[in-house]
């Protein structure tokens, strides 16, 4: 696994955010985890660089909780990215808006 190895994936995966008080932030994400193998892998690279993220992680994904626990405890926020990761259908919001739900 050469991916957390790597520096210049934080040149790739950041977004400036401007906020318009000051100077830019950045804001890593992270989608479609928790990864068992590579979301550690990150998680030690961002504390080695003093860094925080978002992580999108995806329900049914969530094997280990004590993963999402270090994500937390470690000063980063989690946001939802559904149960299953689902392609939304509009025919059927419903369905769609339980996945966010659940």
């Amino acid at each position: 696994m050469t991916f957390a190895r790597r520096v210049h994936w934080l040149r790739r995966a950041a977004l400036p955010l401007w906020r318009g008080t000051g100077a830019p932030e950045i804001r890593l994400t992270f989608d479609d985890g928790p990864h068992p193998e590579h979301t550690p892998a990150v998680l030690d690279r961002l504390a080695a660089h003093g860094l925080t993220a978002t992580f999108f992680l995806v329900g049914n994904r969530i094997t280990d909780p004590a993963l999402v626990r270090r994500i937390t405890d470690a000063g980063h926020e989690i946001g939802n990215h559904t149960f299953s990761h689902a392609v939304p259908r509009w025919s059927d919001i419903a369905v769609s808006l339980g996945d966010v739900v659940r």
